[in-house]
Parts: C-alpha cells; sequence; structure tokens
C-alpha cells in the first residue's frame, strides 16, 4: 500500500468520527473538537511518508494547555514513540477528552524565543517540517531546563539561607557557651578563694584554738592528778587505788603535753 492510499484510509476515518471535517489537500486537513466554551479548530498535517512518520497536529490560534507548544503544535505521546500501527483516530480521541476536561485558553501574544540563534548554535538544517518540529521540541527542552535552572537556584537559595541560619544559631550558642564557661571560671575562682580561706582558717584552729584545749585538758588533768595525790595523803584512798589512778592521770597528762608540743 502507497503512502498516498495511507493517508487518504485515515483521511477517511476522520472525517467520519469528526463532522466538521474539511480537506485543505492531500496532506492537509482541518477539524474541530466541540467544547463547552465553543468549537476548537485544528489543522493536522500529515508526512509524504505517512505511515512511516507520524502526523503534526497544530492548533488553529495559539492557546494556553500543557499540550500546545509556544508555536500552536499540539504535543501528543505517541508522535515520539511513533509506529505505523498506531490508530490515529483514537489518538485524536485522547486530545479530544483532554481538551474537554482541561479546555485550552486562547492568548492574545505569545513570546516567541529567538530560534534563529538556536538553530546556529545547535547546527541544525530545516529541510522538511519534521526538522522544525525537533527544533521545537528542542526550544520546549531549553524552556524545560530554563525552569529547572531557576528552581534550582530558589533552592540553593533556600539552602544557602538556612545554612546561614544554622551558623548564625550555632555562633549564638558558641557565645552562650562562652557566658557560661566564663560564669564557671568565675564560680571556681570563688570557689578557690574559699577553699584558701577555709585552709587559713583550720591553720588558725590548729595553731591557736587546739593547743589552747589541749593546755585546758592538761591543767585539768594535772589537777586530777593533784587531787588524788591530796586524798592519798589524806589517807582517803588506798594505796592501789592511788596507784591506778594517779599513774592513769599522769599517763594522760604526758600524752596531752606531747600532742601541744609537737610542731
Amino acid at each position: 500500500m502507497t503512502s498516498n492510499t495511507w493517508v487518504q484510509r485515515t483521511i477517511e476515518q476522520i472525517s467520519k468520527t469528526f463532522p466538521d471535517f474539511q480537506e485543505v489537500n492531500p496532506l492537509e486537513i482541518k477539524i474541530s473538537f466541540h467544547l463547552l466554551h465553543g468549537n476548537f479548530f485544528l489543522k493536522i498535517r500529515f508526512q509524504a511518508d505517512f505511515p512511516a512518520n507520524p502526523p503534526t497536529i497544530l492548533a488553529s490560534v495559539l492557546a494556553s494547555h500543557p499540550q500546545i507548544d509556544i508555536f500552536g503544535v499540539i504535543n501528543y505521546p505517541e508522535f515520539d514513540t511513533w509506529e505505523e500501527n498506531f490508530d490515529f483516530c483514537n489518538i485524536l480521541h485522547r486530545i479530544q477528552f483532554e481538551f474537554s476536561r482541561n479546555p485550552p485558553i486562547p492568548v492574545k501574544e505569545k513570546n516567541f524565543p529567538d530560534f534563529q540563534n538556536l538553530i546556529r548554535s545547535q547546527n541544525i538544517s530545516i529541510q522538511k517540517e519534521n526538522d522544525l518540529i525537533k527544533i521545537v521540541k528542542l526550544t520546549e527542552e531549553y524552556k524545560a531546563l530554563e525552569t529547572v535552572k531557576d528552581q534550582y537556584i530558589e533552592d540553593n537559595t533556600k539552602l544557602v539561607e538556612e545554612l546561614i541560619r544554622k551558623k548564625e544559631d550555632y555562633l549564638k550558642r558558641v557565645e552562650d557557651s562562652k557566658e557560661r564557661i566564663e560564669e564557671y571560671l568565675r564560680v571556681k575562682e570563688q570557689i578557690l578563694q574559699l577553699e584558701k580561706e577555709a585552709e587559713k582558717a583550720q591553720d588558725n584552729v590548729n595553731r591557736i584554738v587546739v593547743p589552747n584545749r589541749l593546755r585546758e585538758t592538761e591543767l585539768k588533768t594535772q589537777m586530777a592528778a593533784n587531787s588524788v595525790l591530796t586524798q592519798f595523803m589524806q589517807k582517803q584512798i588506798a594505796v592501789d587505788d592511788f596507784i591506778e589512778n594517779y599513774t592513769s592521770l599522769l599517763k594522760d597528762s604526758k600524752r596531752i603535753s606531747l600532742t601541744r608540743n609537737r610542731p
């Protein structure tokens, strides 16, 4: 079957499915989709080697829709994975369903990219309509890359701001830690000073209070020994009791005296 035969057969199927059908030339037709807001007109251009290559679908007016690019070309998934046995009428039905669910919004103006510089930069030659489609898709990829770049810049700006915030928070914690360390050092210095004063006080006790108390105890022990001696002289206690008590008191007095005089 020749290419023209394939085109004519496909056009006949489309004409039966979409009543508002108009044949512009053997390779181009016009149809319309009945949407809620009115009819939406499309142009369908077949390649000379159809069905080896997919048809191009264009909106008759510039419109804003995820499936319509800046040149008015209607993108459909099968275009990039085209096979000769694809049912093109089913593809049109899916596009009509998508437009019914999410109608295209006509726009008055469109900012077109500088595709001449794009063509020169990519070293591309336009010899047939598919080459133009490649340029259109390349332009769309550039737009997507610009969006990704902007998102990347935005994300990295947020990341930098977050890092700056964390740095400021860290520096604040460091500053707080410095204040706590300085407070700790001040308290530690006060504790050392108190320890020195306590040590000095203890030295005073050991040097003055303890010897005085030992002296008092020694005097009391000596007085007790003299009292026992007096009682013995007056024969108020027996010899054995005198010896035991007097000897014990003299030992205590001697031990206290040695402790008191120890350097």
